[in-house]
C-alpha cells in the first residue's frame, strides 16, 4: 500500500479521481485518511486564521524561498470567496465570505502562499478594512510588501482617492508625479495598492456592454459616444461584446479579449475614433504587463501614452466639477433612456491613471518583476483550488477546510518534490514565460517613441475624438 500520507495528497489533489483509482489499486479508504490527517487539517486552519504577528504560515513556508535577501519583494493579493451560511459568531451574526490575504513573489522564486483568511459576515471588505490594514502591518515587518492588489470592491475606493490626491494637484512633469508616488502611503502604512487591471475592465465592460448606459467622449455632445455597434463590426470577437448574461461580468477572458491592441487598430484603420480611443488607455496597460517580447522602453511608453489620455480627462472632468457621471439622457417624458459617462466612472479613471504612475515607476527601477503577482488573477485561481478541494461544495465550512487543505497539501509537495520538478512559470494566456525572446534590437524604434512623439499622439488622439488645440493644451 502507498504511504499514507502520499496517498492524503493524492486525494486532496484529485478527490473524484482518486475513488476512482481505488477500484483498481490497494488504497486507504477517505474515512482512514481522515482519521489520519483530519486533525493536521484543523491545525492548518486554525493557522491560517491565526492574528499572531508572527504570522504562523509564513514562517512555515519561508524556507521554500529560494535566495531570500533583503532585495526581496512580495506584493499582496487580496479578494473574498463567497459561501452559503455557516456558524454563528459571539455577535449571533452569521460567517458567509472569507477574504483571503495572498502573497506572491515580485523578485524572486516560490510559492504563492494565503498566509491568513479573514472571516466576514458578507463580501463587502468595508466591515474588515481595519482588520486587513493591521495584517499588511504585520507582514511588512517580516518582510518587504510594497504593493497591494485589490478586486473591485467598493469599499477600497477611499484608499484610492488617498493616492490619486498624492499626484493629481502637483504642478510637475510625468517623471516628477512617478517619483511622488514611490513615496506615497496610506496613513502610516507605506505601501502602495494598485487596481487589478482585469477587474477594471470587467467594470469598463459593463458600461459598454449592458443596456442603459452611455459613454461620451464629449460631456455635452451626445453624437461623440461609443458605439458598441461599430465594436462588433470591426471586432469580432463573439461573447466578449455580445454576452449580456450576469455571469459574464466575471468573467476573467471577456476584458482581455475587448481591450486588445488588435480592436484598437481596426477601430482606428476605418475611423471609429471614439471606440478606439476609449478602448487605447486599458489596451495599453494589458499590452504593456503582458507583452514581454517588446523591450522595456516601448511597454513604458505605452503606460505613458495611456497616463496622458487618463490625465486630459480627469483634468477635465476636475473643471467641469464631474463627481461621478454626466447627467441622465431622458425620454421626452421624462424617464431615464442612458445614464450617462464622461469616458467611464471617474473613480475608475482616478484608479487607472494612479496604478499606472506607480507600474510606470516599477518598470523603470525593475522590468524583471512578475507582473502577474501586480494581479487579483491569482488569488481567483486559489479560490478554484478551494472550491477543487471542497469537491465543489460552497458552504463556508467546506471552503475553510478546503484552504487548509490546499495549503497542508502544497507545503507537503514543496517538501518532497520541489527540488525534482520545476514547474513552468506560465502566464494568463498559457505563454511560458521562461522561452519568452526579445524581439531583435534593429526593430526597437518601430516600437519607442520619445517624449514628444508620446504627446503628439496624444493630441492628435484627442483632436479625433472631436477636442480643439484650445481644449488639449489648457
Amino acid at each position: 500500500m502507498a504511504p499514507p500520507r502520499f496517498c492524503f495528497t493524492l486525494y486532496n489533489v484529485g478527490p473524484t479521481e482518486y475513488l476512482l483509482e481505488r477500484q483498481k489499486l490497494l488504497l486507504p479508504a477517505k474515512s482512514t485518511l481522515y482519521r489520519a490527517f483530519g486533525s493536521d487539517v484543523n491545525i492548518w486552519k486554525q493557522l491560517v486564521l491565526s492574528e499572531s504577528p508572527e504570522i504562523p504560515i509564513l514562517q512555515k513556508f519561508l524556507k521554500f524561498y529560494d535566495n531570500l535577501s533583503s532585495k526581496s519583494s512580495f506584493t499582496i493579493g487580496i479578494d473574498a470567496i463567497s459561501g452559503k451560511l455557516w456558524k454563528e459568531n459571539t455577535n449571533s451574526k452569521k460567517i458567509q465570505d472569507l477574504f483571503a490575504i495572498y502573497l506572491m513573489p515580485l523578485n524572486f522564486e516560490g510559492p504563492n502562499v494565503c498566509v491568513h483568511i479573514i472571516e466576514n459576515t458578507n463580501g463587502r471588505a468595508a466591515s474588515v478594512l481595519e482588520k486587513i490594514l493591521n495584517y499588511i502591518e504585520l507582514l511588512q515587518r517580516k518582510t518587504q510588501v510594497p504593493f497591494v492588489t485589490t478586486d473591485g470592491d467598493k469599499s477600497y475606493d477611499a484608499i484610492y482617492i488617498v493616492y490619486f490626491n498624492h499626484w493629481f494637484f502637483l504642478i510637475t512633469d510625468f517623471n516628477g508625479l512617478v517619483n511622488e508616488m514611490r513615496n506615497a502611503k496610506y496613513k502610516d502604512i507605506h505601501i502602495i495598492f494598485i487596481a487589478d487591471v482585469v477587474h477594471i475592465g470587467k467594470n469598463l465592460r459593463t458600461l459598454i456592454v449592458f443596456d442603459g448606459k452611455l459613454i461620451l467622449m464629449q460631456p455635452y455632445d451626445p453624437t461623440r459616444h461609443v458605439d458598441i455597434e461599430k465594436i462588433r463590426q470591426y471586432c469580432h470577437i463573439g461573447d466578449a461584446i455580445n454576452n449580456k448574461d450576469k455571469s459574464s461580468k466575471l468573467n476573467d477572458k471577456y476584458p482581455v479579449t475587448l481591450f486588445n491592441v488588435n480592436n484598437v487598430w481596426e477601430l482606428l484603420k476605418h475611423g471609429c475614433f471614439e471606440e478606439g480611443v476609449w478602448l487605447l488607455p486599458l489596451t495599453l496597460w494589458f499590452e504593456a504587463i503582458r507583452n514581454l517580447q517588446l523591450p522595456v522602453e516601448a511597454r513604458m511608453s505605452m503606460i505613458k501614452l495611456a497616463f496622458y489620455i487618463l490625465q486630459f480627462y480627469l483634468r477635465l472632468a476636475h473643471a467641469l466639477k464631474i463627481s461621478d457621471r454626466l447627467k441622465d439622457v431622458v425620454n421626452n417624458d421624462g424617464t431615464i433612456k442612458f445614464k450617462a459617462y464622461f469616458f467611464s466612472r471617474i473613480i475608475h479613471m482616478k484608479k487607472m491613471a494612479t496604478s499606472l504612475l506607480i507600474i510606470y515607476g516599477i518598470l523603470d527601477q525593475d522590468p524583471s518583476i512578475n507582473f502577474q503577482h501586480i494581479t487579483t488573477l491569482p488569488v481567483e485561481h486559489l479560490f478554484a483550488l478551494f472550491r477543487k478541494f471542497a469537491k465543489a461544495k460552497k458552504e463556508v465550512n467546506d471552503l475553510m477546510s478546503a484552504c487548509a487543505h490546499q495549503l497542508m497539501t502544497e507545503y507537503y509537495n514543496l517538501g518532497h518534490f520541489n527540488r525534482l520538478v520545476k514547474q513552468t512559470i506560465l502566464d494568463q494566456s498559457g505563454a511560458d514565460l521562461q522561452k519568452i525572446n526579445v524581439i531583435s534590437e534593429e526593430q526597437w524604434p518601430k516600437y519607442i517613441f520619445t517624449d514628444d512623439e508620446i504627446e503628439q499622439i496624444t493630441t492628435d488622439l484627442l483632436y479625433s475624438v472631436g477636442w480643439t488645440e484650445d481644449d488639449v493644451l489648457s
